[in-house]
C-alpha cells in the first residue's frame, strides 16, 4: 500500500470512528508528518484525495476541518424513564404523562425504579449501556451528594443519547456543559422564599424548618428559606431547621419527645413536602397544632381533616412536569435543540 493511501484510510477511519469529530480541527501537518512519518507531499496529497471526498475541508491561514458528519443512528422507538420511585406519592402523575406522550409519537417506554439507591441507579445504567435506546428521562439519584454514577451519564450523552432530568440533576454534570442534556424541575430556591414570604405576611417571626440533606431540592427549598428568613427580618437560626435523608425519613418523627424540640418557641414551621407534613401532624398533640401554621410543598395530600391546624401547600405542576420533560426529549431525539426548563409552583 502506497504511504499517502494509508494515511487517508487511518484518518478515514479516525474521522468515521468520531475520534476527529465534525467541524473539529485536524492536527497541524508538522504533527501529522511526524506521526505518519511521510513527507509534506505525501501528507497533502492525502488530505487533498480526503478533501475530494468531503472528508475534511480547507480553511486557509487556520488548517484543515472535519466535514464528514456521522449518518444518525436508526430509531428503535425505545426510551428509558429511570425514577426514584413508581407508585409512590407524586411519581403517578409524572409517569402516565410521559408515557402519554411518548405513545403518542410512537415510542415505547420501560422504566426502571432506583430507590434513590446510587448503587441501584449505578447497575440500571450498566443495563441501559448496552442496550439500543433513543433517549433517556430521569430523576436522578440523591442529586445533593457527589455519585460517581454521573460518568455513565456523560458517556451516554457523548454517544448521542439525549438525557432530560426531571424534579432534580447533578450540578456536576450540568456545569460540564455537556451537550444532549437538560432539566425540567421546579423552582425549588423560589419556592423556599415564597413559603417564607407568605409566613412572614400572616406575622410570624419565629419559623422552623424540615429538610431533606441528599436532594437538591431539599437544599435548594432550604437556601430559599434561609435567604428569606434573613432578607424578611424572621428570627432564623440553625437549632431550628431540622435535617432528614432517604435513609433516616422513615423513622426521622417516630419519636415526638426527641424531634420535636426544634419546634420550640415557633408558630410556624416549613415542611420539605407533604409526606413529611403528614408525619409531623400525626406527632404532634392536639394542643401544638392547634398552635402552629404550616407551609409545605406539592399540594398532593389532603389535610382537611385537620381543622385545628392551618396548612398550606405549595403546587407542584404534576400534569405539566412529565409531559413538558418527554416532549424536550422526544424533540431532541429528532435533532432540535432544547433547553433547560424551570417550573413555577402553582398558586396557593
Amino acid at each position: 500500500m502506497l504511504k499517502f493511501q494509508h494515511v487517508v484510510e487511518d484518518l478515514q477511519n479516525k474521522i468515521i470512528s468520531e475520534e476527529y469529530l465534525y467541524d473539529e480541527k485536524l492536527p497541524t501537518e508538522n504533527e501529522l508528518t511526524d506521526e505518519y512519518g511521510i513527507s509534506r507531499q505525501t501528507l497533502r496529497k492525502a488530505l487533498s484525495s480526503l478533501q475530494a471526498d468531503n472528508y475534511i475541508r480547507s480553511v486557509q491561514g487556520s488548517g484543515y476541518y472535519v466535514t464528514y458528519k456521522t449518518p444518525p443512528k436508526p430509531k428503535t422507538m425505545r426510551i428509558a424513564i429511570i425514577t426514584t420511585y413508581i407508585s409512590e406519592y407524586i411519581f403517578p402523575f409524572i409517569l402516565r404523562d410521559a408515557e402519554k406522550v411518548a405513545a403518542n409519537n410512537g415510542f415505547s417506554i420501560q422504566i426502571y425504579a432506583t430507590n434513590n439507591s446510587i448503587k441501584t441507579e449505578r447497575q440500571i445504567l450498566q443495563n441501559i449501556a448496552s442496550e439500543n435506546i433513543d433517549g433517556i428521562l430521569v430523576e436522578g439519584t440523591k442529586t445533593a451528594l457527589p455519585n460517581p454514577n454521573v460518568l455513565y451519564y456523560q458517556q451516554l450523552a457523548l454517544s448521542g443519547v439525549p438525557i432530560v432530568f426531571f424534579n432534580g440533576y447533578y450540578r456536576d454534570l450540568l456545569d460540564q456543559n455537556i451537550p444532549n442534556i437538560v432539566y425540567v424541575v421546579t423552582d425549588d430556591y423560589a419556592g423556599g422564599v415564597q413559603a417564607i414570604k407568605t409566613l412572614i405576611n400572616m406575622g410570624h417571626v419565629d419559623i422552623a424548618g424540615i429538610f431533606k440533606s441528599d436532594d437538591i431540592q431539599g437544599t435548594l427549598r432550604f437556601s430559599g428559606f434561609a435567604d428569606a428568613m434573613l432578607s424578611g427580618g424572621a428570627d432564623y437560626k440553625d437549632e431550628k431547621v431540622a435535617w432528614f435523608t432517604t435513609e433516616t425519613k422513615n423513622t426521622f418523627l417516630n419519636s415526638t419527645e426527641n424531634n420535636m424540640s426544634f419546634l420550640d418557641g415557633c408558630s410556624a414551621v416549613v415542611c420539605y413536602n407533604d409526606e413529611i407534613t403528614a408525619e409531623l401532624l400525626r406527632n404532634l398533640d392536639t394542643k401544638k397544632r392547634s398552635e402552629i401554621d404550616i407551609v409545605s410543598f406539592d399540594n398532593n395530600i389532603d389535610f382537611r381533616s385537620y381543622t385545628d391546624t392551618n396548612i398550606i401547600s405549595l403546587g407542584y405542576p404534576k400534569y405539566t412536569v412529565g409531559k413538558t420533560a418527554m416532549l424536550k426529549l422526544i424533540n431532541m431525539i429528532y435533532g432540535q435543540h432544547e433547553t433547560s426548563c424551570l417550573l413555577n409552583w402553582e398558586s396557593i
